[in-house]
């Protein structure tokens, strides 16, 4: 059963797609405006897997196998630049370390980094943006480059004050 006290502005849409081969998928319109009042139209549906250019959506980066974890990164470091200290972290006087997981692919480029949670969203932000520009040497294994991660750290030390006497 069910009940439906609509108000007087009220207008609601409900599909209908009966089973295949069972007759017309339709929309009903119903609008509660000085009383009931029920419109019905056809719509159309493509059953199937739709074309390739019909599918939208983020270009992701296929790895072949899992990325191997590489516990001193620092030797296939090529370059790590250095993050931007926030302005809201310096205002606020945030300061620490943060280390970012990095993925890199078989090339040395980074395809993923993430913040370890703690350190303030602002430093977390500027870490993972430096990441993205690091670079490593590739990660052979069986004479073959492969994916790898690990963990790089960016140090934010506050600047010093210069006081004037």
């Amino acid at each position: 059963m069910l009940i439906d006290h609509p108000t007087a502005d009220l207008t609601s849409e409900h599909y209908f797609v009966p089973e295949l081969g069972g007759g017309t998928p339709f929309k009903q319109v119903t609008t509660y405006k000085d009383g009931p009042r029920f419109v019905h139209e056809p719509i159309s549906l493509t059953l199937g897997e739709p074309a390739e250019s019909d599918v939208t959506g983020p270009e992701y980066f296929v790895i072949e196998q899992t990325p191997i974890f590489v516990r001193n990164l620092r030797e296939q470091l090529l370059s790590k630049p250095e993050p931007d200290y926030p302005a809201e972290a310096l205002a606020q006087r945030h300061s620490g370390v943060v280390r970012v997981i990095v993925t890199f692919d078989e090339t040395g480029r980074v395809i993923v980094a993430t913040a370890s949670p703690g350190p303030p969203e602002s430093l977390r932000k500027a870490a993972v943006g430096a990441a993205y520009k690091a670079s490593f040497k590739p990660v052979i294994v069986e004479e073959r480059a492969v994916a790898a991660k690990g963990i790089i750290e960016y140090q934010y030390v506050l600047p010093k004050e210069s006081r004037v006497l």
